[in-house]
């Protein structure tokens, strides 16, 4: 049986452990701020982005994946004969799906391009159901459907106190944006159908600790098997959230990190993002 690899994107909410005791290959971009280079994603902690996206004048914006260069490391992972599962961010995120299936294309290796439809949090749960599945000797296409059901099994809340990148995304628009801005309107989205789902804005700050209060209360008769919790400078919330779920969910494992690049990009400063995997 051909060995399988897994190719991921730095955006993946995974461990270094994890990407190292499975060989996952992370996908690297470029940070652009002004039109110039300023460095890539791999060398850049995600504080330090955050830190970048608060006090540059200029947001610093995630270039593209490059087709050659990822088509050689397609070509170089499968020169032994292994096949290759390349797992993306939504492609409603990021063009790293589309670049991907381009690299396939011209690459002499078996590659398999996913679009995970799901954020970093729902990223991870797929590529690491992925690498259990391949030390269970599960082939491709067995892979492809534990992946599909990952999906179908995962769910997505933000909150979101600063709109900025919100604009910039054109989740809302500039004129409503500019409004809700001096109206400090506050957001909570949802996840889901590959797409940024809007529950309710607000211009009361406790909307969201209702919605958060409500939500887990939603959740209190699901079956869930992993959570992770992802912040971008709303220390605050994430750690109010862990405690509201170790009390509630006492055995299932937590995970607490600070939102990536590529989410902080859509999500921007002050959000807040629950993730978790119904069994």
């Amino acid at each position: 049986m051909a060995n399988i690899r897994i190719v991921t994107d730095s955006a993946a909410s995974l461990s270094q452990s994890s990407i190292r005791n499975h060989d996952i290959k992370i996908i690297d971009l470029p940070i652009i701020i002004n039109g110039k280079l300023y460095g890539s994603v791999k060398n850049i902690s995600s504080d330090k982005f955050l830190h970048l996206l608060s006090n540059c004048s200029s947001s610093p914006a995630l270039g593209g994946a490059d087709v050659s260069e990822l088509a050689n490391l397609y070509d170089e992972l499968g020169s032994d004969g292994s096949q290759i599962i390349s797992i993306h961010l939504s492609s409603t995120l990021s063009p790293t799906y589309y670049t991907a299936q381009d690299a396939a294309k011209i690459s002499s290796s078996d590659v398999t391009v996913v679009d995970s439809m799901a954020t970093s949090g729902g990223l991870a749960y797929q590529v690491t159901k992925a690498a259990e599945c391949i030390k269970r000797g599960r082939t491709v296409k067995e892979i492809l459907t534990k992946l599909s059901h990952t999906r179908t099994k995962t769910r997505t809340f933000f909150s979101v106190s600063d709109n900025n990148q919100l604009i910039s995304k054109n989740i809302i628009s500039k004129l409503r944006g500019a409004i809700e801005s001096k109206l400090k309107t506050s957001y909570i989205f949802q996840f889901v159908d590959n797409n940024f789902d809007l529950i309710t804005r607000s211009q009361a700050g406790c909307c969201i600790e209702d919605f958060w209060n409500e939500q887990l209360l939603k959740m209190h008769d699901e079956n869930i098997v992993k959570l992770t919790v992802l912040h971008a400078g709303e220390e605050k919330w994430a750690s109010l959230i862990k405690k509201m779920l170790e009390k509630e969910f006492p055995f299932v494992p937590i995970e607490v990190r600070i939102t990536k690049p590529e989410m902080a990009s859509y999500m921007g400063l002050r959000s807040t993002g629950l993730t978790y995997l119904l069994g």
